[in-house]
């Protein structure tokens, strides 16, 4: 991919979403007009950050154009952080040019402050046009409006509104999103697979590429593989692929079990409660069996990892009591059972 395409790439994406209008809430946020209100709600802040649901949306729509384009990994490099969400961070990373260039991303200053960004598609001498989200249409720079538009401005007019240029080499090369040379990790499920643990979640034909369907919380599916592109884990079941960073369940990878939760978390070195039983996972995240010892007290973990707690445990020709608690006990010398 040579820079010019990379950047014409980034611009399609952020055509394509001219005309998405803001939702009242979390429903309907891939539909472009459906659901439309003022409280924010959108599928770019679901994509990259969906703790941020609610809040202006600008930088967030390029974040997403960006990731769309490239994947997250590289969107990250090219920004200097991730995400990016504050229109004077970017600011402050990059070197702020006063005439613009097709790609770049323009910072629109107002009362001596940087409040809305867009995306550079066009320019002719002074007059240079954009994509923005978060704005409405006219000719004026309108910050938190309703929708993603295509704009147009004289920049003679706009004194203080910047542009930073990417580093367009970090793509340069690059293979279309959604492919990816990194290996295949198999997996097998638990009874019950993954569950999902968001809504509207895209599902892809490639890692970062097509959407093909969506899933919702509570849905459950059977993966057969795992793969890494970029700093995102994706899943594969039988539709497609899905980002781990919304999955939560028992995973088998070469013979050892581990689990995720959302966010692409997994317990270390620490005990957790899944489905009323306790397990323990080592330092590296792998399900633990047999006896441990925790902190002066020793456990007995069963075969399918879970804690033995308040019965006896027999191994070969010995048997043991734990208590309620899962501490093995034994007689002191008045016959009385003690803890470890």
């Amino acid at each position: 991919m040579t820079k010019t395409e990379a950047i014409n790439k980034m611009i399609q994406v952020a055509k394509t979403e001219v005309g998405y209008l803001e939702k009242r809430n979390n429903s309907n946020l891939d539909s472009k007009t459906a659901n439309a209100g003022d409280n924010n709600y959108t599928k770019y802040w679901r994509d990259i950050m969906p703790s941020y649901q609610g809040q202006p949306w600008c930088a967030a729509f390029v974040s997403w154009v960006l990731m769309q384009a490239f994947g997250k990994d590289k969107a990250n490099k090219m920004l200097k952080h991730w995400p990016y969400v504050y229109v004077p961070t970017l600011a402050s990373l990059f070197a702020n040019y006063a005439n613009p260039q097709v790609g770049d991303i323009v910072m629109f200053k107002h009362g001596g402050v940087f409040t809305h960004t867009g995306i550079v598609t066009g320019v002719n001498g002074d007059y240079f046009t954009t994509v923005e989200g978060n704005t409405s249409g006219g000719s004026s720079i309108i910050a938190n409006g309703g929708g993603v538009c295509s704009k147009g401005y004289y920049n003679s007019n706009l004194p203080g509104t910047k542009f930073a240029r990417l580093d367009w080499s970090i793509v340069a090369g690059q293979a279309s999103s959604g492919t990816s040379t990194a290996a295949d990790i198999p997996i097998s499920m638990g009874a019950n697979g993954l569950t999902i643990t968001g809504n509207n979640l895209n599902v892809r034909r490639e890692p970062g590429g097509q959407i093909v369907g969506q899933l919702n919380k509570g849905d459950r599916i059977g993966c057969d593989k795992r793969r890494w592109v970029g700093s995102t884990c994706w899943f594969h079941y039988a539709d497609g692929w899905v980002s781990g960073d919304y999955v939560d369940g028992w995973i088998c990878e070469a013979g050892k079990w581990w689990y995720i939760t959302a966010g692409y978390k997994y317990p270390k070195s620490a005990w957790k409660q899944i489905g009323g039983a306790w397990y323990y996972f080592d330092g590296s995240g792998w399900m633990k069996t047999g006896w441990i010892e925790w902190k002066n007290n020793w456990y007995y973990l069963k075969a399918n990892g879970a804690m033995a707690a308040d019965e006896l445990v027999r191994i070969g020709a010995d048997t043991y009591y734990v208590d309620k608690q899962g501490r093995m006990c034994y007689t002191d010398s008045s016959g009385r059972l003690v803890a470890s």
